[in-house]
């Protein structure tokens, strides 16, 4: 039996879509499915109420509990073996289950899988591995400027393992994976202290967890014959400005609980860095959008690209769409579920692992968005 916990946030009918992908015709594998609803408004908890199938599970909350503490309290009421995470704005594809769950039996020493995923409906854009923070990030790159040589660099190497990652018709093992997606084994759960730490709200939770799996000798894959789509970032659109204040603060968690003795944790407490280096890269400005761009490349990238769309300038991390033609074009199922806000793209051979320092930007405005 598959315990499924999904935690909604004013993303009701995301939700919907995500329960309906791991029933029947789609996911042919028994499933217990359980949606914690942490949205504080009456209309929502009905609409749940309504709409879910009535095999589901549905948990409501007066409040806002967090997304740990959520899925802490659908984890707490379920007893099978197999644990799906699952966002309420991503789905499965079809046999995507039984191929995950496949996986876990022949392989005990795994303690968690992910399938392929990509961000948008017509599956252009792969969503890219999952970053894992450390005292080198925090010290020495952060304090870098976002278009130095340095950062540059290391965006190559990301680029390099994502690449391999997204071409790979085999399992590929992680450092980290994303709690978005994922299947977990629960006995490798509790022998490391169970799913989520209550002290994370939202964000790095779920880093923490596969950190403690590797540290219990757990192995963490990617199975690409499973796949599913995620459209990042669509929960709680209205709340930008107070997710990225949620994210620095459980950052700050992480590092206080993986890192906070490291020597370059403690040296940073008491030296005040300058910041490194000079600006490298060259900054192509599209200005403000309001349909979707085309880029003009060069005729020697024209038969083999690689498309990578960032919402950071250091372009870590960053989606890849792998095509051909003489002129890019940005896909429209993309366009629709853009956020607000910068936007960079890189366009690279993604054979090679040098690629010329320039990146592309434009801004997206709501007020003209099409």
């Amino acid at each position: 039996m598959i315990s499924a916990i999904i935690v909604n946030y004013y993303s009701c009918r995301l939700a919907l879509r995500a329960v309906k992908s791991l029933l029947p015709p789609g996911q042919d594998v028994e499933c217990s499915i359980w949606v914690v609803d942490n949205t504080p408004d009456p209309e929502e908890h009905e609409w749940l109420k309504t709409h879910l199938p009535g095999t589901c599970h549905l948990i409501i909350n007066d409040r806002n509990l967090g997304f740990a503490k959520a899925c802490n309290q659908a984890y707490a009421q379920t007893t099978g073996e197999w644990v799906l995470l699952l966002n309420p704005d991503a789905y499965l594809y079809p046999d995507a289950l039984e191929k995950l769950l496949n996986f876990l039996l022949a392989h005990p020493d795994v303690g968690a899988v992910s399938p392929r995923v990509f961000w948008d409906d017509e599956a252009h854009f792969f969503i890219p591995p999952n970053p894992t923070p450390g005292p080198w990030c925090d010290n020495v790159l952060s304090r870098c400027h976002p278009l130095s040589r340095y950062t540059w660099w290391h965006s190559l190497w990301w680029r390099r393992d994502a690449i391999r990652l997204w071409r790979s018709v085999r399992p590929v093992r992680q450092k980290s994976l994303c709690g978005g997606h994922v299947l977990l084994r629960r006995s490798a759960l509790e022998k490391v202290g169970g799913l989520f730490d209550p002290d994370f709200f939202v964000y790095y939770e779920d880093t923490d967890l596969f950190l403690r799996l590797q540290k219990g000798g757990y192995q963490l894959y990617i199975l690409p014959s499973a796949r599913a789509g995620h459209q990042y970032n669509q929960c709680g659109r209205d709340c930008d400005d107070r997710k990225k204040k949620m994210m620095e603060e459980s950052y700050q968690i992480f590092k206080n609980k993986h890192s906070g003795r490291h020597p370059l944790q403690i040296v940073s407490r008491h030296i005040a860095f300058q910041s490194v280096g000079k600006a490298y890269v060259r900054l192509r400005s599209l200005g403000v959008l309001s349909e979707p761009p085309a880029f003009t490349i060069e005729k020697s990238l024209a038969r083999n690209w690689l498309l990578e769309w960032s919402p950071n300038i250091n372009m870590v991390p960053s989606l890849g769409y792998f095509g051909k033609g003489e002129r890019p074009e940005w896909p429209r199922s993309a366009w629709r579920i853009l956020r607000p806000g910068d936007h960079y793209v890189r366009i690279s051979h993604p054979d090679r692992f040098w690629v010329k320092p320039q990146i592309w930007h434009w801004k997206l405005g709501m007020e003209i968005r099409n």
